[in-house]
């Protein structure tokens, strides 16, 4: 499993991952599909870039760095963080469980945006916690857990009033700069939204489900939470605009991870939650098998330990692995 270790200066960071990744990179993009010439992609994406660099600065600046690193135009750098906003795909990816301070999801997405699958270390300041960061190809972030004790995993659902604004890839990599959940809370109802996402966020007190369209936000809070792909919350429901077969498996998929998760969960200590949730999240049920180039597959298992700073992550096919931050072997 590729650890890549993130420092310096938020365009320096960039341009580390995006050298590292050029080739992949490339191509992804060779094989997106009605992408647009690139005087029509920079009239979409700019203004994405913009309210992102309003918002959240150094995160556009790390954008930058990584089309610089990999030698790919600006606008392609966006298009990469910004790949779900502009591709109307399935919205039947994630299954996710959550006890306090044990976040664990299937990673599920189109089997080529999920090449590239690597863990970000990625270096904090006074401010602001370091983090580990699981991501695939292009994208600055996709979930993960920082040195303050939190982690955060995340699910597609879809709601009709996406707009410009910070697109949630980045959010996360935003909501892993925070202490505590409530400080998170905050950040995602200040910050514009690009389009709908619900984030499961989870730290050494407790955890929260957080519903979001891009103009509305709703919080869950219980000792154990499970997301799909279909919105929860009662002021929620009304706006899901998931098709009607695809909100039907959703809440089917739910129902059988529901039924599968140990009664005793909540009551084991950390190191058993997180091996209880890997043999859970591994269910042939919850798992997505790739049936052709375009389908949604799940590329990868995560189990996220908050406090301890471990990152479990299993690979398609492959073996898990057991990845602490840095801070962790430092007591820090």
């Amino acid at each position: 499993m590729n650890v890549i270790r993130l420092a310096g200066l938020a365009t320096e960071r960039g341009a580390t991952l995006g050298s590292l990744e050029s080739a992949v990179l490339k191509e992804v993009l060779a094989h997106r599909r009605d992408f647009p010439e690139p005087a029509r992609l920079r009239a979409v994406v700019t203004p994405y870039a913009e309210c992102t660099q309003r918002h959240l600065p150094e995160l556009a600046a790390e954008v930058r760095g990584l089309a610089d690193g990999a030698g790919i135009t600006l606008e392609e750098a966006w298009w990469l963080q910004l790949r779900r906003e502009l591709w109307a795909g399935s919205t039947n990816d994630c299954s996710t469980v959550a006890v306090t301070g044990v976040v664990g999801q299937t990673v599920d997405l189109p089997a080529r945006w999920g090449i590239g699958l690597r863990v970000l270390e990625l270096d904090g300041d006074e401010g602001e916690p370091a983090a580990l960061a699981l991501t695939v190809a292009g994208l600055t972030g996709y979930l993960g857990l920082n040195a303050a004790g939190l982690a955060v995993g995340i699910n597609m659902v879809h709601s009709g009033d996406w707009r410009v604004g910070v697109p949630p890839y980045l959010l996360i990599r935003a909501v892993l700069q925070c202490r505590s959940i409530d400080q998170a809370l905050a950040l995602l109802d200040r910050v514009p939204r690009a389009s709908s996402r619900c984030f499961t966020i989870v730290d050494a007190l407790g955890a929260a489900r957080v519903e979001m369209t891009a103009t509305k936000l709703r919080t869950t809070r219980a000792d154990l939470l499970t997301a799909t792909n279909h919105f929860q919350h009662p002021a929620l429901v009304p706006e899901d605009a998931t098709e009607g077969r695809a909100r039907m498996e959703s809440r089917l998929r739910l129902a059988r991870l529901r039924r599968l998760l140990p009664d005793d969960l909540g009551a084991a200590e950390a190191g058993v939650r997180a091996r209880m949730l890997r043999q859970v999240l591994l269910h042939p049920v919850l798992q997505l098998a790739p049936t052709a180039p375009d389908a949604v597959t799940t590329v990868a298992t995560v189990v996220l330990q908050a406090p301890e700073g471990v990152v479990h992550v299993r690979p398609q096919g492959g073996p898990w692995h057991a990845i602490s931050g840095s801070w962790v072997a430092r007591g820090t």
